[in-house]
């Protein structure tokens, strides 16, 4: 199969205290910032306090993968396909966290529950549609 590649360029960086990667259980009641690029700004029109939005991001330390892992990188526990984990080691290192906004301010999104280190380039925010009516009014 032959597929053509396509380059990604990062919309903003995370900031966080978080400098080390860890499971992701550990991120859950955590604050991070998102600083988005100021060429997009208007795009965060409509993304709002208490918005559940799909986070896009690079695993930028992640480098090489196999398609068979220990879940968790828990060598006690049998290998899996790598799609059916959440390993960072991955064929495209991109990363995928539904998080909460807690504030919106310029370019500065304050997000709650994102599994991302500081400097960690985002490439993407997406909405988050609970319902299927929800979802149709969105488009």
């Amino acid at each position: 199969m032959k597929v053509k590649g396509y380059a990604l360029y990062p919309i903003g960086i995370v900031r966080s205290e978080i400098r080390e990667p860890m499971p992701p259980e550990r991120f859950k009641n955590r604050t991070s910032i998102i600083a988005i690029d100021e060429s997009y700004r208007e795009a965060l029109e409509g993304i709002t306090k208490g918005k559940k939005v799909l986070v896009l991001f690079i695993f930028h330390r992640s480098h090489g993968f196999s398609v068979k892992v220990h879940p968790k990188g828990e060598k006690g526990r049998p290998l899996k396909g790598l799609f059916s984990t959440c390993s960072p080691s991955r064929p495209n290192p991109v990363g995928a966290t539904v998080v909460e906004v807690i504030e919106k301010r310029g370019c500065l999104l304050t997000v709650k529950g994102l599994d991302a280190i500081d400097e960690t380039p985002v490439i993407d925010i997406k909405p988050v549609h609970i319902d299927e009516q929800e979802y149709e009014r969105g488009r």
